[in-house]
């Protein structure tokens, strides 16, 4: 019998005035001076999830907050016309568009933002709980934010003073696509690029790298990955040894997946994703400004 995974979430791709455009929703990606913080959002962490509340247009619920997203996406409530292709690794699904007059969570507003609706039933199955949509790390630009995992809660930042960052043993530049934030990498002497990614509960690696790569122990598991069309099946493997920056993770376990298109539409070699919460446990400080991130 098929192990069913930590949703992993969908991949969207979007069809909009003759423009691809790729929504990636990976789901299944603080101790500071109080004169820096411009607010505090508590959060509860649900299968390897951040759950957070927010309120859209003067409607409040629980929302995942997903760094591994680029835009915000309501669940479908109600019957709506519907005018977007949106496609998954497993099928297509209908979504409709929405300009929102405003998002506020805790003390930080965002007005005029767009959104896709489309049916996020699997998540709600899936999580138990009655999810309002999914929310990307950009809700919060152009300040910056520290996700707490002991605490349970998302500071938001006016500013990353020195002496803030000074606190972290690690520094990682990364760069942004939609915004979507990437790290290099390396793999059999290739420039790679990885996801990192909130609303992400496992690590992803593209199968195709996968078949070429030295150290690398298939555990026997195949994982079933939910998508809003449908399911798709992925193996489990070890692998021994993968370095990034400064750090080398030993015995990483990854789950395959295909990356060719997201590669493609970006224009970068990204051949899989990383579990933010995976990389740590602790605190990691996102400065999307700077380009770089703390942990």
């Amino acid at each position: 019998m098929l192990t069913l995974c930590k949703l992993f979430g969908l991949f969207i791709r979007y069809l909009h005035m003759l423009k691809k455009q790729i929504i990636w929703i990976f789901t299944l990606f603080i101790a500071v001076s109080s004169g820096n913080a411009a607010g505090v959002v508590p959060f509860e962490m649900v299968k390897g999830l951040i759950i957070i509340e927010a309120t859209i247009d003067n409607t409040t619920g629980k929302f995942i907050f997903d760094t591994g997203a680029d835009q915000t996406v309501l669940n479908k409530r109600k019957s709506a016309q519907l005018g977007a292709k949106i496609s998954t690794p497993t099928g297509f699904v209908n979504a409709s568009e929405r300009i929102l007059e405003e998002v506020t969570i805790g003390k930080i507003s965002q007005q005029n933002l767009e959104a896709f609706v489309l049916d996020l039933a699997n998540l709600d199955n899936y999580l138990g709980l009655d999810i309002m949509g999914i929310l990307p790390g950009s809700i919060f630009s152009p300040k910056y934010y520290l996700i707490d995992y002991q605490a349970k809660v998302i500071q938001i930042l006016d500013k990353c003073p020195k002496e803030l960052r000074a606190q972290y043993s690690h520094t990682w530049d990364i760069s942004t696509r939609h915004p979507v934030p990437l790290v290099q990498s390396e793999l059999n002497g290739k420039k790679v690029y990885f996801i990192l990614d909130s609303g992400a509960t496992a690590n992803y690696l593209d199968a195709s790298v996968v078949k070429n790569l030295c150290g690398v122990t298939y555990t026997g598991n195949e994982k079933e990955i939910l998508t809003a069309a449908g399911s798709a099946i992925s193996k489990e493997f070890i692998l021994s040894s993968l370095s990034i920056k400064d750090m080398t993770f030993p015995d990483i376990t990854f789950q395959t997946l295909d990356f060719t298109e997201i590669s493609s539409t970006l224009n970068k070699n990204v051949v899989g994703i990383l579990s933010l919460n995976k990389i740590s446990s602790n605190e990691i400080l996102v400065d999307i400004k700077s380009g770089k991130i703390y942990f």
